[in-house]
């Protein structure tokens, strides 16, 4: 029960790290969520600050379990990004909004892979996190 506790307050915490580095370490390029996650889905959305339990529960699909221990409806420090698969819960990423700040990327449609790249600005000492196009190598 408190492993369960543990990794329902971070999600999936090697995912994060990943996020975070290609944040910080790529000097505001694309990144594609397709290459970070090491699991397959297909829908991302993103909770910010205070999300609603309607949005907690129908749009992103978060179990009672994580909406209980994450209690993002009264938080302001945190965004939560909810990967699901077919409509389901898959995994999800408590992202401190201080490592990584995906507010200005919360809308009420969800992401899907084709959409799902994000690029980091540093803004004070916070890294603000928007939507991106997709870069094509070089």
């Amino acid at each position: 029960l408190v492993l369960i506790g543990l990794r329902t307050r971070t999600g999936d915490l090697a995912l994060r790290i990943r996020i975070v580095r290609a944040l910080n370490e790529g000097g505001g390029q694309t990144i594609d969520m397709n290459n970070m996650a090491a699991f397959t889905w297909d829908e991302l959305v993103v909770l910010g600050p205070y999300a609603s339990s309607q949005e907690q529960a129908e749009t992103a699909q978060l179990p009672f379990y994580v909406r209980w221990v994450l209690r993002l409806g009264s938080r302001d420090d945190i965004c939560v990004l909810a990967f699901k698969l077919s409509h389901d819960y898959r995994m999800h990423v408590v992202m401190p909004r201080e490592k990584g700040d995906f507010l200005p990327s919360v809308r009420p449609s969800s992401y899907v892979n084709d959409t799902a790249f994000f690029a980091g600005t540093k803004r004070g000492e916070r890294m603000l996190v928007y939507p991106a196009k997709r870069t094509e190598a070089p």
